[in-house]
């Protein structure tokens, strides 16, 4: 979990207090759901659409936030990586 840019001895602590560890989760999916990150599929008759999650273990979506606010300020490859994003999701924002 170290390993990763953005956790530290902290956040990895808090993580696996919050999970109780990381084999609780059969998938990466399983595991953002538990967060409240993952969309949740909403339909009515032939309607389908994605909603944004509004559920989820706090705290551990708190890790997840705080990880990546880190990972962003401090590892070059996530900051680049959020910028290419940040660009295709709003074509004028800043480079």
């Amino acid at each position: 979990m170290r390993s990763l840019p953005g956790m530290g001895a902290t956040l990895t602590a808090e993580f696996l207090a919050t999970t109780g560890g990381i084999d609780r989760y059969a998938s990466g999916d399983k595991l953002a759901a538990a967060a409240g990150l993952a969309p949740v599929l909403k339909q009515s008759g032939k309607v389908r659409y994605l909603q944004r999650a509004t559920g989820g273990d706090r705290a551990l979506k708190r890790v997840f936030y705080q990880s990546a606010f880190i990972a962003v300020s401090r590892d070059p490859v996530s900051r680049a990586y959020y910028q290419r994003k940040d660009l295709r999701a709003r074509p004028t924002a800043r480079p």
